[in-house]
């Protein structure tokens, strides 16, 4: 995997603008945390170009999971390449998934690591008794904690983001014993990481200027 790569699957994929600074914003955070404990964990190695790969394309076909009739989606002036191309992507990963979508792209594209990096951002990964599906590498805990601190393009506290999350896609504000076992599992993660990094989970925010140089450095990419 390279950059070159990552732009030519976007291109292919036509990734929305606002998808691209999610990713870019998960990147920074991910990366951040990332060096912070590359330098502060001796014991601890990280394979940082891996992690910031598996970043950038997390969510390469969220567009699947879209209600192309919502506000942003229907405005004039969209391509009509783009406009097929986001059908077929619906029409054909719909029922899959985000994540097992670009899971099965990547292998396919022969990007084994990146694609089982992504694999385990799911929302219940956290708390996955199977192996298989649990998070188990330093990347692929970093790739999900960071992704938990990015609504839209914008880092918030855990909490924030969860709830959101609930109301979104569970379409509630209640939060129940399941998803309290995994609001409490994202918060372990989060002191582990952050105990690794030797960093405070505030420091983590939109005024920090080396989070926000990553940003803009990985949203021009």
């Amino acid at each position: 995997m390279n950059i070159k790569k990552i732009k030519n699957l976007y291109k292919k994929y036509l990734v929305p603008v606002h998808i691209r600074r999610h990713m870019a914003k998960v990147a920074a955070v991910a990366y951040y945390i990332g060096g912070k404990i590359e330098k502060n964990s001796r014991r601890t190695k990280i394979n940082l170009k891996l992690l910031k790969y598996a970043s950038m394309l997390h969510d390469l076909v969220k567009i699947c999971e879209v209600d192309l009739s919502e506000a942003g989606y229907c405005e004039k002036g969209i391509p009509k390449k783009t406009w097929r191309t986001w059908h077929l992507l619906i029409k054909k990963y719909k029922d899959m998934g985000h994540i097992d979508a670009a899971f099965q792209i990547l292998v396919h594209e022969g990007e084994n690591l990146v694609a089982e990096i992504i694999k385990k951002h799911k929302y219940d990964a956290v708390i996955a008794a199977d192996p298989r599906e649990k998070l188990n590498t330093i990347e692929e805990k970093i790739l999900y904690y960071a992704d938990k601190r990015v609504l839209h393009d914008n880092i918030v506290p855990v909490c924030e983001r969860l709830k959101d999350g609930r109301i979104r896609y569970l379409n509630t504000k209640r939060i129940s014993a399941r998803e309290k076992l995994i609001e409490k599992a994202v918060l372990n993660l989060e002191k582990e990481l952050c105990a690794l990094a030797k960093i405070d989970p505030n420091e983590i925010n939109e005024e920090n200027p080396g989070l926000s140089a990553l940003f803009h450095k990985f949203l021009r990419l």
